[in-house]
């Protein structure tokens, strides 16, 4: 099932019954030896996670600054992918974002157990621009080109306000959201639409 021939198989118990594992760990690789050893490999790994966003030859003059190693480029990237690392878009996160108080927050939050309790808002927004995909496939050796606008557009910000019933209340304008927007979707709407629910609620003037 494996498409492998016996030799393999006699091999793969050999090297369990004598290593405990399926492969030999004292096989040495052909060629030359790797001019990175498992100890460089050890800091590459840890100024990737340290430092994700950084290029190829920032980790070369590292390893030639603290480790005294003068490497190539291709090295570098054959041992970036034997760290499984692969090159990808980056997800944001706000540095402004204090861990402490959304740990309090969740803590405060714990005592409410009604889901009928939540409303859920939040803003999104749409123009000309926004169905563009930003990837695609060519020939090999030629750009991937595809004809598109590059004006923005009209801008429209939808605001929604979701609970466990499905969406609640919608407001869709063209602009962008401010405070004073929001806040008269919040008296306009939410609380007169969902007076079952906002009935004790008061809305804060200073949101």
């Amino acid at each position: 099932m494996a498409g492998c021939s016996i030799g393999t198989i006699a091999n793969i118990l050999m090297y369990h019954r004598v290593y405990g594992t399926s492969t030999n760990p004292f096989r040495r690789h052909p060629g030359r030896p790797r001019m990175l050893d498992q100890e460089d490999h050890a800091y590459i790994d840890t100024l990737l996670d340290r430092e994700p966003t950084i290029y190829l030859d920032e980790i070369q003059d590292k390893l030639m600054e603290d480790h005294d190693i003068d490497v190539s480029i291709a090295s570098i990237q054959r041992a970036v992918v034997r760290l499984d690392f692969t090159r990808k878009a980056i997800s944001k996160e706000a540095k402004e974002r204090n861990d402490l108080l959304r740990a309090i927050w969740e803590g405060n939050m714990a005592q409410y157990t009604d889901p009928d309790l939540f409303i859920f808002l939040d803003e999104s927004a749409v123009n000309n621009l926004t169905t563009q995909r930003l990837a695609g496939w060519s020939r090999r050796g030629t750009p991937c080109v595809r004809r598109a606008t590059f004006l923005r557009g009209t801008h429209y910000s939808i605001l929604p306000a979701l609970t466990i019933n499905g969406i609640e209340a919608l407001d869709i304008f063209e602009g962008a959201i401010n405070r004073e927007k929001f806040v008269s979707f919040l008296h306009g709407q939410i609380i007169s639409s969902l007076a079952h629910i906002c009935e004790n609620v008061s809305i804060d003037a200073t949101l």
